[in-house]
């Protein structure tokens, strides 16, 4: 009987990575671009874990500890098929466990350093990687991180403010009506799919909040709340939908139960269906146009998730694969050359990449 990627917490699974992933450069007989890639990117992306199982960054001091970007690298890892990579599953209890230990008294992950590490944002990917690697903890030790993250949406009181159904960023101080502090789309649909995979009702206010960031042009924003961050051309105060957040409405709304018959998400999806760009992330205006490049990873990762799920325009599999593995490092990994978003750190970069290439490669 082949192992699975659970039960990760609960003993049992001593294979290393390095019993598992080829060497660095060394690929199947008969693989295709496709798989070689995924392989030396998920050798490389393992390759940075630390000896504490963490994943931290050495690009920037806030994500140093590897808070947030250890459950995101684990899923990015986990959704490469197994048909082209095992899961090393020893080297992922040891950062569940790692992550685990660094949960602050309210639950959350992200408060182990004094700035913050994106509190919601880190605690919302432990969910999820729980959910997906280990379910069985989320109804023991790590239980406390679900009804942190619930607790954390603006619902009761919050009736009739913009920010009313989203989720903050965490902050250790809790925001206060009618302020909600920073609010976006990107955050709020990670927390909603962590709840939703973790069987936690998510409040309704949560459908609320998506549909205000949609856009008249049927895509969506990043904040209602906060008009100045989105990336897209505005006009008399609208702003158009752009890819990125496009890929979070559709997204969000699919984890809150709404199918591919949804109005809201056919006009979503044709949207990015229309626009979609392998080189960029689409709709990002003009004088912003350095966050077309900066955030390149971020869209691909998210446009390829939806067209698995949902179907997209001909040819996206081989565009975004051929895109990708042009970009790929001798090393393995994948950065950014830009720093805008963060995707200069190859645990972003790569990861997304890997979410990418894993989604085209499997649909």
């Amino acid at each position: 009987m082949p192992l699975t990627r659970r039960a990760l917490l609960r003993g049992g699974l001593a294979l290393g990575p390095a019993l598992l992933l080829p060497p660095l450069g060394l690929t199947a007989c008969g693989a295709s671009p496709a798989e070689d890639a995924l392989k030396r990117g998920a050798r490389a992306l393992w390759g940075l874990q630390a000896p504490d199982g963490l994943f931290p960054s050495r690009e920037f001091g806030l994500l140093g500890r590897g808070q947030s970007l250890t459950p995101f690298a684990l899923l990015a890892l986990a959704a490469v098929p197994e048909a082209v990579v095992s899961f090393p599953r020893d080297a992922a209890a040891r950062a569940l466990q790692s992550l685990l230990a660094l949960m602050s008294p309210e639950g959350a992950i992200g408060f182990a350093d004094p700035a913050p590490d994106y509190p919601v944002y880190a605690t919302s990917l432990t969910v999820s990687a729980l959910a997906a690697l280990d379910p069985a903890a989320l109804k023991g030790p790590a239980e406390p991180l679900v009804a942190y993250l619930a607790g954390q949406q603006l619902a009761a009181g919050w009736e009739g403010t913009p920010g009313h159904g989203a989720f903050p960023m965490g902050g250790r101080d809790r925001p206060r009506p009618p302020q909600p502090g920073h609010v976006d789309l990107s955050m709020t649909r990670r927390a909603i799919e962590a709840l939703t995979a973790a069987g936690k009702p998510v409040d309704p206010a949560a459908a609320g909040f998506v549909l205000r960031c949609g856009a008249p042009d049927g895509g969506f924003i990043y904040s209602p709340v906060e008009p100045t961050l989105n990336k897209s051309a505005e006009q008399g105060g609208v702003y158009e939908g752009y890819g990125s957040a496009t890929c979070d409405g559709i997204l969000a709304l699919l984890a809150l139960g709404r199918g591919p018959e949804d109005a809201r998400v056919k006009a979503a999806l044709a949207r990015l269906q229309a626009n979609h760009r392998a080189d960029l992330n689409p709709n990002v205006a003009v004088e912003r146009e350095m966050f077309a490049r900066a955030m390149r990873f971020y869209y691909r990762a998210g446009a390829a998730q939806v067209f698995k799920r949902l179907g997209g325009p001909p040819g996206w599999q081989d565009g975004l694969i051929t895109a990708l593995i042009a970009e790929q490092g001798e090393d393995g990994l994948w950065r950014n050359e830009l720093a805008l978003q963060k995707e200069s750190e190859p645990i972003i970069a790569t990861g997304f990449a890997l979410l990418a290439l894993s989604a085209a490669w499997a649909a």
